[in-house]
């Protein structure tokens, strides 16, 4: 609301005399001629405040005396009024003093460090996270980056400190972890910009990577599958029997360590989202290759449980099937041995290729078979969209997501047929043989 300013003199019965402003103003501002940049604020409750305007370099302020008329006389209120003209001539700026004032009066709250922002970060946004970009994320922080810069203030941290992590990192030969670090310290401090609050820029805007990404394209030879299916048929449970499940799904590593029974109706194993990285359940027919191999793991899982209980001397449960993850090396527990499992897969295979003359896979991980099943179901004619349902990749363009709602599962289904049948062909030594689907 536009304030008005009328000049009357300044007397005490002249100010005593002002009534409040009418009905729809916030305020009534009047001026003295007899005191330069002296106003009385009167206020629709009956309050009537003493301001001071002067110009202080490039600056208008503005200082409102205390306490209030008629607490404050005219005779009191010159005094405050001749007081700060004379700071202003002086080069004083008593607006400033009195902003200063405030501050040093109100209690300093002490500065949250990145590993306190960190906590409220992670239990905010978790729950929307897989399991995989939790764990992933979560590894990042604690392994790298809460050692490095979780003492410190949130707002100290410059761009050079993380470059400076980042690079440590680096010259560790890990680029792929600086990667997902700097990824990951993107996300964060975008959040603590927009959400909370706590800065007003990131200190990872416009950093790049370091590090190029070279997208990996390794697939396996036929000989080389028949190598590894004979290397997974000589682990014990439960490493050959996770391996041979997850060649013959095609589906992702962390997808079939958590496979569950009770996720399984009948010939359908069910991804439910949480476990799902793309955060959407995936109908899954299993080919008669994985299940086969899961009949062998139910028989397996009793044996497991006593076996642990001995080892570990827990109590053998009374009820057997409560132990509900189908791939497990411990007493209640999914399968997250993946690096142990390679080295007992390579050596195992290592000494089949030694035994039939096959050569010796290289320079393959356990994310190649499932590249290798949807290379060799492009190869036996299978259509790249069929493929790519059975992978469980996110579709792309408003007719995939919003118009076709079918299941695909038997497309699904057909697919994984054919990729089951080709291992046991391979297998079994027979020649393969291309048709189209």
């Amino acid at each position: 609301m536009a304030e008005s300013k009328w000049a009357i003199p300044f007397r005490d019965s002249a100010i005593r005399n002002l009534q409040p402003p009418p009905p729809g103003k916030d305020r009534e501002e009047w001026r003295f001629p007899e005191r330069n940049g002296m106003t009385v604020r009167v206020y629709p409750d009956g309050r009537k405040v003493f301001y001071v305007g002067f110009r202080f370099g490039k600056s208008q302020e503005r200082v409102r005396l205390l306490p209030d008329y008629p607490a404050l006389g005219c005779t009191a209120a010159t005094k405050q009024w001749q007081k700060i003209l004379a700071d202003v001539v002086l080069g004083i700026n008593p607006a400033q003093v009195r902003r200063d004032r405030r501050l040093e009066s109100k209690p300093k709250a002490q500065p949250k460090t990145l590993s306190t922002v960190w906590a409220e970060y992670l239990k905010e946004k978790s729950d929307g996270w897989s399991d995989n970009h939790r764990v992933s994320v979560s590894h990042a922080f604690s392994a790298y980056i809460l050692p490095k810069l979780g003492k410190y203030p949130l707002a100290a941290i410059t761009r050079d400190d993380i470059r400076q992590l980042i690079q440590e990192i680096l010259d560790g030969g890990k680029g792929r972890t600086a990667n997902i670090v700097h990824t990951s310290l993107t996300t964060f401090f975008n959040w603590a910009v927009d959400e909370p609050q706590y800065l007003a820029a990131s200190p990872v805007q416009r950093l790049k990577r370091r590090h190029r990404d070279e997208p990996r394209d390794r697939t396996l030879t036929d000989q080389e599958l028949v190598a590894i299916i004979g290397g997974a048929r000589r682990l014990p449970y439960p490493h050959g029997h996770y391996l041979l499940a997850l060649l013959g799904s095609a589906q992702r590593r962390s997808e079939v360590s958590k496979m569950r029974s009770r996720n399984i109706d009948g010939k359908v194993w069910t991804i439910i989202r949480p476990d799902s990285k793309n955060r959407k359940s995936h109908r899954v027919p299993l080919p008669p290759f994985v299940l086969a191999v899961l009949e062998d793991a139910r028989r397996e899982v009793d044996a497991n449980i006593r076996r642990n209980c001995e080892e570990t001397g827990r109590p053998v449960p009374e009820v057997a099937p409560g132990f509900d993850y189908l791939f497990s090396g411990r007493y209640r527990g999914r399968f997250t041995a993946f690096a142990a499992c390679k080295q007992k897969l390579d050596t195992a295979v290592a000494a089949f290729c030694a035994e039939t003359g096959l050569p010796v896979p290289a320079g393959w991980k356990l994310h190649d078979l499932r590249r290798s099943a949807g290379s060799v179901l492009a190869r036996l004619g299978i259509p790249s969209a069929t493929i790519g349902r059975v992978m469980n990749h996110a579709e792309r363009g408003v007719t995939a997501k919003v118009y076709i709602q079918h299941s695909y599962e038997r497309e699904i289904g057909d697919a994984l047929k054919v990729w089951s049948d080709h291992l046991v062909r391979l297998e079994k030594g027979e020649q393969l043989v291309l048709r189209a689907v």
